[in-house]
């Protein structure tokens, strides 16, 4: 979703508030597919240093559990802050005064006098997700109890697991 800031680039402290739903592509990921849209808060800041974006979003989706291969339904809220300075091409034009930005800061940047919170929003997103979800807790895969074949050079180790 694009903002128009260019009412709050007026003066350090003004702020601007935005609700909005979205609804996020079927191919956002392949091991994820969200239920309905996802829901945004945001207040925007003009700190001086830029635009500070913090809010949550709220999503509902259907994931792969990592361990019995089950889809399975969640929903979770993710808060957010992020800074959002010009980028290099409105400050080239002259359009935006130049601000001090450390090397290692982590920022998005807008241009135009425009948010663009879409990159922000899939990142944060992405972010929030387990690397191998679980549809509960206890979720364990059944093993039948058939004899392992153990190579041969190995076989002392298995001894030793056995207390022999």
């Amino acid at each position: 979703m694009r903002i128009d800031i260019n009412h709050i680039l007026q003066a350090v402290g003004d702020t601007q508030t935005v609700n909005y739903e979205e609804t996020l592509p079927n191919d956002f990921d392949e091991d994820i597919h969200f239920l309905e849209p996802v829901k945004v808060e945001a207040t925007l800041i003009n700190s001086g240093l830029g635009i500070m974006v913090s809010g949550h979003v709220r999503a509902r989706a259907e994931l792969i559990c990592g361990v019995c291969l089950k889809p399975f339904e969640r929903s979770w809220t993710i808060d957010f802050e992020e800074r959002f300075v010009p980028s290099s091409a409105a400050l080239d034009e002259g359009l935006l005064e130049e601000q001090e930005i450390k090397g290692d800061d982590i920022y998005y940047t807008y241009h135009n006098y425009e948010i663009d919170l879409d990159e922000m929003l899939r990142e944060v997103l992405i972010l929030s997700l387990p690397i191998a979800p679980k549809c509960d807790i206890n979720c364990s895969v059944k093993t039948n109890d058939q004899e392992i074949t153990i190579d041969s050079r190995l076989q002392i180790l298995a001894r030793l697991k056995d207390g022999g």
